[in-house]
């Protein structure tokens, strides 16, 4: 009964904390007893006691799915599962449902309005602070369970049904708790739904009785997947002795959880909380972190492995915060850490994360082709696990179209096509329709490249002998994308002691062809659609060079960019014949 009980638990603190992201769907009133809902019947009741009322006539508990408009989990949520059938006969069977909107905006109808005091009271008495929250009341109207995020299927079946029964009712559990009725094997999952919903004093109570507990037991019984679980989010001192379940060998533990790196994941967290969290939390926010040090601290004393991932890891968490907001200094070190297996890039409690950095940081934002080819390498992983998730796929295809790669784009997303015509997906099908016609018109889909800033001219690289020397300063670079996409540079430069300014634009040309030195980085391989661009300077242009010798600039360049550096290649053909080529390379202040 004990061992049910505990994988019961853990399946349930597991699908609390499921994030996701995905698509609108609205609700419709349809004039009879309750909103319709794909199927759901939701309440329209005038108020909260109307509906206890309800479900005190019918003998039904009460589920509330807390929304709010913007959230993309709650979309997915009512696209994806609360349409199931299996989903809505048990809810509307066993439960009275009520849709309750906790924002407000200016396209509220009347049904919504009606419930704004209602939902801003119930949202503070039951600290609702995530999207979806869902909160699950007795028929007399006394809260007995909950859950948060988006949950697949056969996750929310038994978040609900666990509803139902007094012996899995969070709350119900907590009133024996409180009374001193304590039973450890349901204290992780009490806690992991305590955290959810900020309750910070039960938090601490239940740390405290569950490491009494852990305390008490001999290291054999420590070995059980709720008890490792908790000791992963929780273990915050190398000095513990739990720490040597992990370190120096962690065979066991993977063993038990049933993932090669899992303790090695937990020791770098142990590691990070103790040596690096504390150092950045009284570093002035104007001052470098002493990275150096930490390091060495580290290395001596658990290995430089321990010490490069933790170091990169942290610096990647530290500039992806709003205040040190550096995007390239972010993807330097992400790709960095999955290169050396610092970030395990195939396991799939890593998907929503890997999809995040894909999309925002690469997708939307980054031109270099290596971190685009990292990214759908990792993505094409992510979706093979979930063949069903469209905004996994979606990230997927934008990329490999960005990535120049149209056709294995085009085909991949007629499968998909296929398979949501098959079963029945409105969601996937409209996302590939929609991208087929973008990638059929052969434009960008993603947005447009900022250049602008002022960008120091650090290195002039020599090509075949030749090299500009006057060249010392790049003002101001710029760019439009309008469908001709131009690029403005104005550069100062030296003239017998003198500072002359020029003007250079550049326009796209589809056309040309990269250079043969680019082909060896691939980059050959992307096209306009890209965003790496071949261009052709269309202004007529003619500057003597350090030998008098009359030149003319429309000729190839080629620019490429990833946020920090950008370079530009371009060949020269001077009057004689003799065509010369160089790189500059510039600094983004």
């Amino acid at each position: 009964m004990a061992q049910r009980f505990l994988i019961w638990l853990i399946i349930f603190g597991w699908l609390l904390v499921c994030p996701a992201f995905n698509f609108a769907q609205t609700i419709s009133n349809d004039g009879n007893e309750g909103l319709s809902f794909n199927g759901i019947r939701w309440t329209i009741a005038d108020s909260w006691d109307k509906v206890i009322e309800k479900a005190s006539k019918d003998n039904k508990f009460i589920f509330v799915d807390c929304y709010a408009t913007w959230c993309g989990p709650c979309k997915k949520m009512d696209k994806e599962v609360l349409i199931k059938e299996n989903v809505v006969n048990l809810m509307n069977n066993k439960f009275i449902c009520l849709k309750l909107q906790l924002d407000k905006t200016s396209k509220d109808d009347e049904n919504v309005k009606k419930w704004y005091l209602e939902s801003e009271r119930l949202s503070k008495q039951y600290q609702i602070i995530s999207f979806p929250t869902y909160l699950f009341f007795s028929p007399k109207g006394k809260l007995v369970h909950r859950g948060t995020g988006f949950n697949a299927e056969a996750s929310f079946l038994s978040l609900a049904k666990a509803a139902l029964n007094p012996e899995h009712q969070f709350y119900t559990l907590i009133e024996d708790y409180k009374k001193g009725k304590i039973n450890y094997d349901a204290i992780p999952y009490l806690l992991t739904v305590a955290q959810k919903s900020g309750n910070r004093v039960l938090v601490e109570s239940l740390k405290g009785d569950y490491n009494k507990h852990l305390n008490s037991l001999p290291k054999e019984k420590l070995y059980t997947i709720s008890n490792i679980e908790y000791l992963n989010a929780n273990l915050k001192s190398t000095g513990s002795p739990f720490f040597q379940l992990f370190y120096p060998d962690g065979k066991k533990v993977n063993e038990i959880m049933k993932q090669s790196g899992y303790a090695r994941r937990t020791v770098d967290s142990v590691i990070s909380r103790e040596f690096i969290y504390p150092v950045l939390r009284f570093t002035p926010e104007n001052k470098e972190p002493d990275w150096n040090m930490m390091s060495r601290t580290i290395a001596q004393k658990f290995g430089k492995s321990y010490a490069e991932r933790t170091i990169l890891w942290a610096k990647a968490k530290r500039v992806d915060r709003e205040l040190y907001r550096n995007d390239f200094l972010f993807l330097k070190y992400f790709l960095q850490l999955v290169k050396i297996g610092g970030f395990d890039t195939s396991f799939y409690r890593s998907d929503v994360w890997l999809n995040v950095v894909a999309f925002e940081k690469i997708f939307k934002k980054s031109n270099d082709y290596f971190q685009i080819d990292a990214a759908i390498k990792w993505m094409s992983g992510v979706v093979r696990r979930n063949p069903t998730e469209s905004y996994y796929i979606d990230t997927y295809i934008r990329l490999l179209y960005k990535a120049g790669r149209k056709e294995e784009a085009v085909l991949t997303l007629k499968q998909y096509e296929n398979y949501a015509i098959k079963t029945k997906n409105s969601g996937m099908l409209s996302l590939t329709k929609n991208l087929i016609t973008a990638i059929d018109d052969d434009k960008p889909i993603w947005p447009p490249t900022d250049f602008s800033g002022i960008w120091i001219l650090k290195d002039i690289r020599k090509l075949n002998g030749y090299e500009i020397s006057d060249a010392i300063l790049a003002d101001l670079i710029s760019i439009s994308q309008d469908g001709t996409s131009k690029l403005k540079i104005e550069r100062k430069m030296k003239k017998n002691n003198q500072i002359v300014t020029t003007t250079e634009e550049f326009l796209e040309d589809k056309s040309v062809e990269e250079f043969t030195a680019l082909k060896r980085r691939k980059v050959s391989q992307i096209k306009w659609a890209s965003d790496l661009k071949s261009l052709v300077q269309r202004s007529v242009y003619f500057e003597p060079d350090s030998n008098n010798e009359e030149y003319t600039t429309n000729d190839e360049w080629h620019l490429e960019q990833n946020g920090t550096v950008l370079l530009i290649y371009r060949t020269r053909t001077f009057k004689s014949g003799v065509i010369k080529k160089w790189v500059s390379t510039y600094y983004k202040l």
